[in-house]
Order: C-alpha cells, then sequence, then structure tokens
C-alpha cells in the first residue's frame, strides 16, 4: 500500500466515525486537495467525492495544496478519540 493509499484509507475511516465532517468535505466535491509534508518532500494527493475521499483518477490540476509539519501529525492523531483511533488503524487483511 502506497502512502497515498494509506491516507485515502485513514481519512475514509475517519469520516466514516464523524458524519458532520464527512457533510462538511461533500460540499468541496470534485475537488483536487494535496497535503504536502515538509519533511518527508511527500506530496500526497486525493479527491473528494461525495462523502469520501479517493485517489484522483487523473493527473488533473490541484485545487489546494496544504503544507503540514511532521511535528502536527501526532497532535492530529492523538485527538481522535479511542474508537476513532480503532477504526483508523485496523487491518483490512480481514476483508481479502
Amino acid at each position: 500500500m502506497s502512502a497515498n493509499e494509506f491516507l485515502v484509507t485513514a481519512l475514509n475511516r475517519y469520516l466514516d466515525c464523524d458524519s458532520e465532517r464527512a457533510q462538511a468535505i461533500a460540499q468541496i466535491d470534485g475537488r483536487i486537495i494535496a497535503l504536502r509534508i515538509k519533511e518527508l518532500e511527500l506530496l500526497l494527493r486525493m479527491q473528494v467525492k461525495g462523502e469520501r475521499i479517493q485517489q484522483p483518477l487523473d493527473d488533473s490540476e490541484t485545487d489546494v495544496v496544504i503544507e503540514v509539519s511532521m511535528t502536527v501529525l501526532p497532535d492530529l492523531f492523538f485527538r481522535v478519540d479511542s474508537n476513532q483511533f480503532c477504526l483508523l488503524y485496523t487491518s483490512d487483511a480481514a476483508d481479502d
């Protein structure tokens, strides 16, 4: 699984737990968002499709780039409640 696939899966699991945010993200349906992680020099692209996130189907232009630092990522995950944390890190191996 690539870093981009992992990010899309994790975000969708989070959205499954938070219907309010899922409805909010639906307002930007069709937009392509990129997350740039400075320390890794990594650009992860995703596209909003309804209340879900998917990998972009083509090389369309990115609508917005959000730049983050590795130092803020742990805060994002530790603010998730225990039920959401379990869903973010549950393996898909049982589904295969």
